[in-house]
């Protein structure tokens, strides 16, 4: 009887490759610091119009750092 029983679901491990690993890694870094990259052109070329036009031209400086610094900080 023992030797028809064959091993629950549970109990079976699934082996990732390093390989298969290492690449989706990449690919996740890659994504997101392109992504931030856009978000940090984003943050010195588009925002001071959109969101600091009354502001001096420093005070733009300083609130477009401000505004990329929280994202720097945050991101995983």
């Amino acid at each position: 009887m023992d030797k028809l029983m064959t091993k629950a679901p549970a109990e079976i491990q699934k082996v990732n490759s390093v390989r298969r690993v290492l690449t989706a890694s990449m690919i996740g870094t890659t994504i997101e610091f392109f992504d931030f990259y856009i978000y940090a052109t984003a943050a010195v070329i588009v925002f001071p119009h959109l969101f600091f036009r009354q502001a001096m031209v420093t005070q733009r400086f300083c609130n477009r750092l401000r505004h990329l610094r929280l994202p720097f900080l945050l991101a995983p």
